[in-house]
């Protein structure tokens, strides 16, 4: 078979809005989105539904690009129009939110950053936020948060207020979490329209992180090959978890072939399963990891999906992009069955569906593609199926200099790229002759020399007829706003951007809706049995017990079967026999299920069985630890990464964790051998540290404490003074107004003062050795609390220590130095002082007790 060119993005998928740039304003994201509250409940669901997505157990997954708010078509799409408050989510199974892009060195960013030069030779993607947090010229969060307040001041008593947000120098901060930034401050409006995952979630609707596409794909390779960029891949997948997501989606345009700017390599194949399963361990069971993959059947051969099966709930294959503007012949975007005179033999879904087959893909987990759009080509004479097709160089974003046909006479360059949705077909071409091939069963339209190839309700409702006969999973859709009509009718904005238009309607997704759901007879749920141990069993601690059942469902497939203690879950088995092993029980009395859910999503939960374990015979022996590095008197340099080692080990049992502590503040934990944590970014001052040991019987040890110093150099602010105009990577340093910081990625133009927090692009390390500051970083924050903060000047201060100490001394400082205030006490837990004149904003207070140094931020008011 003729492999034919992979020029995608400007012409496989409506590219990124120009109209993007880097985040001016960074916040405390993640603080910022827990903070969401609940706002009007629903979006609207299109008039005349004929199914809903209860009606049938097929999939239906929606890509929602987080550039379409930016088309702007008058009469059609109104600007801000193509956002989640237009989704009729009685459709949609899950959504994909795309894209997401991979970095150099392995981390994830919003799209907005996407290098427009990537298809260059030499060219990059440079590492950035993950979230987009500039208003002006991102739709990050309106559409992730919804309806939004711009606050350009915070009022006493305000909703923003309530929430911890202060007034401070430059911009605002928050006195619960530490977040700080420039004004204006972006809440989520009180009662305002809802962001896309709140909206799903409350209409049973799931939302993916889809990361990747045709252009941002090029690091994918390098980053599943090198276990450090792999790790930090992970860990920003952790993140969006922690945003919301129900998963993971891996759009890698692709593994082993060529991409922009990329050639790939045949590890890429075992790399992709390295990858997903790293995923599937940190985001945990319960979450979804689904990818794109090409229709090509030839590469299917190359992927090991035994394995992937094991970590993977869903195979999304791209049918469409079959032909267009790279093609010598004008085609079908997207055929059902192959055709005569086709510029290439076996391509079509029906080709790549056999390909599946062949391959021992389980069929119960593919999704083919159905395309909202369509790809007009111009032809060399009058347009026809198979007619030869003009191409002629062209410039597009990213993709740079191209030889192509596509049309951009009616669909130009920079709106439609060749590429049109499906309601500007139906606005634009009602004068175009319109045809149906029933070999490829789609329709195709032409206009003098102008051909173009897309899907219409009949083709649509053909191919999940397709999908419903060969028993797959279901289908996905590019994209979601593609087949959204009357958007332009009736509208109204929210938050002066979120255009809501309640008359829209998507005759093609209510079509897949209509076919999947006809004849459907309603689902019966799976049953499920516990069949070991026996109830009334008894075992002795640290027991083993082996947890088996039995599941079956009558119409369909049992997609897994979880094991519960009580409303906790052990863990669950997605294939039969079904069994789980619960190791190292402690003795007690617990009561065990067994949960069973099919392929429509119905749930079954077994009786329960109680069983007891019973306590050991020999009394515990605690276990044994040590600190094996550092070593006690050690000495490191501010910003310090000090690497703790441990040796642990359990006479009558096994070793469940070690844990690392500095003073009282937990540093990390490892649960298996060589024990060990890496603490980085490490501020100076002087640390006690201690491994404290538990076993399998919840004995625990502490280890005996190992003193060291962090030093801050050179004993002033010798780091150069941050510069507007400079460039920072990676653990470059910068001080700005008496303090240190360390970049955490690439940055430029980014002031520390309001971009130090989790997601922004620099980390506060501490105070300069010449600050008239604490120059000790806190080492156990958290066991010092003060009440209140904020506070007034001339008010009182009460500090609770955690503990009692004999020898307490306080400084309290302005966080830009100068005047400063001392006070000591013995033998307390508690010190009371009356807050002095000092300068109003952030305020330092260091805790020197017992030779222990403990920080913490007071808002002076």
């Amino acid at each position: 078979m003729k492999t034919l060119p992979l020029l995608r993005l400007a012409e496989a998928r409506p590219r990124l809005a120009q109209k993007v740039g880097p985040g001016k304003r960074l916040l405390g994201l993640l603080a910022l989105l827990l903070c969401l509250l609940p706002g009007l409940l629903r979006a609207q669901v299109s008039p005349t539904v004929p199914k809903k997505r209860t009606d049938h157990n097929k999939q239906i997954i929606g890509y929602l690009t987080q550039w379409g708010p930016w088309k702007d078509i008058p009469g059609l799409i109104p600007k801000g129009s193509l956002n989640q408050l237009n989704v009729d989510y009685s459709q949609y199974t899950i959504l994909n939110f795309s894209f997401f892009g991979v970095a150099v060195d392995g981390s994830i960013h919003s799209g907005d950053y996407r290098n427009p030069n990537i298809a260059q030779p030499g060219s990059v993607q440079q590492p950035a936020p993950l979230v987009n947090s500039d208003t002006y010229s991102s739709w990050d969060l309106y559409l992730l948060q919804g309806e939004l307040d711009l606050i350009q001041y915070i009022s006493d008593g305000s909703y923003a207020y309530s929430l911890g947000y202060r007034n401070a120098a430059g911009g605002w901060s928050n006195v619960s979490t530490g977040a700080m930034g420039a004004f204006p401050l972006a809440l989520h409006k009180q009662n305002g329209k809802l962001g896309l995952i709140d909206l799903a979630h409350q209409q049973g609707v799931k939302v993916m992180a889809s990361i990747g596409g045709w252009s941002m794909s090029k690091h994918f390779g390098d980053m599943a090959a090198d276990p450090t960029k792999r790790a930090r891949f992970v860990s920003d997948c952790q993140k969006l978890i922690a945003l919301g997501f129900d998963g993971i989606d891996l759009d890698w345009e692709y593994p082993g072939q060529e991409g922009m700017n990329f050639t790939g390599q045949a590890q890429d194949y075992p790399n992709f399963a390295v990858l997903v399963e790293a995923i599937r361990t940190a985001v945990g069971p319960n979450k979804l990891i689904t990818a794109a993959f090409t229709a090509v059947p030839s590469r299917f051969s190359q992927f090991d999906w035994v394995r992937l099966n094991r970590s993977m709930d869903y195979f999304n294959f791209m049918t469409y992009d079959y032909n267009g503007g790279w093609s010598s012949k004008a085609g079908h975007n997207s055929p059902l069955y192959d055709y005569p005179g086709a510029e290439a033999a076996n391509f079509s879904l029906d080709a790549t569906t056999r390909g599946i087959k062949a391959a021992g893909i389980p069929l119960s987990k593919v999704n083919l593609g159905v395309a909202f759009y369509g790809r007009g080509v111009v032809t060399s004479g009058p347009a026809a199926l198979n007619a030869p097709t003009v191409k002629r160089p062209e410039t597009v974003t990213p993709d740079g200099q191209v030889s192509t046909s596509a049309d951009f006479t009616n669909w130009p360059k920079d709106v439609w790229d060749g590429t049109p949705n499906y309601q500007a077909i139906l606005a634009q071409t009602a004068s175009w002759t319109e045809y149906w091939d029933d070999n490829a069963k789609v329709p195709y339209k032409t206009n003098g020399s102008y051909f173009l190839s897309y899907d219409n309700e009949r083709s649509v409702g053909l191919k999940a007829q397709y999908v419903k006969d060969q028993q797959l999973a279901g289908v996905i859709v590019w994209s979601a706003s593609g087949d959204w009509l009357d958007l332009a009718v009736n509208t109204t904005t929210y938050g002066g951007k979120l255009v809501s238009s309640p008359n829209t309607k998507a005759p093609l997704v209510n079509k897949l809706n209509e076919v999947f759901g006809a004849g459907t007879v309603a689902n019966t749920p799976p049953t499920v049995s516990l069949t070991s141990p026996a109830s009334n069993a008894t075992f002795a601690a640290p027991a083993s017990i082996t947890i088996t059942a039995n599941a079956a469902d009558a119409n369909g497939t049992v997609s897994k079967v979880e094991f519960y203690q009580g409303t906790t879950k052990l863990g669950e088995d997605l294939t039969a026999p079904y069994s789980f092993s619960w190791s190292s029980v402690a003795a007690g009395t617990y009561s065990l299920t067994a949960r069973a859910t099919d392929n429509a999503g119905a749930a079954t939960t077994s009786a329960a069985v109680t069983i007891t374990v019973t306590g050991s015979t020999t009394p515990n022996t605690p276990p044994t630890v040590s600190l094996t590095g550092p070593t006690s008197g050690s000495s490191y340099t501010a910003p310090a990464t000090i690497n703790l080692t441990a040796n642990a080990a359990d006479a009558n049992g096994t070793v469940s964790k070690v844990e690392f502590y500095n003073g009282a503040t937990l540093l990390g934990t490892d649960t298996s051998s060589p024990y060990s944590f890496s603490w980085s970014s490490v501020a100076a001052g002087t640390y006690s540290l201690t491994a404290r040991a538990t076993d399998n019987a919840g004995a625990t040890t502490t280890s005996a404490a190992v003193s060291v110093t962090v030093t801050s150099g050179s004993g002033g602010c010798t780091v150069a003074a941050w510069s507007a105009t400079a460039v920072y990577t990676k653990d470059m340093q910068a001080s700005r107004n008496g303090n240190l910081y360390v970049a955490k990625w690439w940055t430029q133009n980014e002031d520390p003062l309001t971009a130090s927090c989790q997601y922004c692009p620099w980390q506060l390390v501490g105070p300069c050795a010449s600050a008239r500051t604490a120059a000790s970083a806190s080492v156990a924050a958290e066991a010092l609390t003060v009440f209140p903060n904020p506070v007034l000047t001339g008010n009182k201060l009460t500090l609770d220590l955690g503990r009692r100490y004999d020898q307490v001394e306080l400084e309290l400082t302005g966080i830009s130095g100068g005047k400063s205030y001392r006070v000591a006490a013995k033998n307390t837990r508690t010190v009371e002082l009356t807050l002095p004149a000092l300068p109003k904003g952030v305020v330092v207070l260091q805790v020197r007790a017992d030779g222990q140094t403990f920080t913490k931020r007071l808002l002076n008011q």
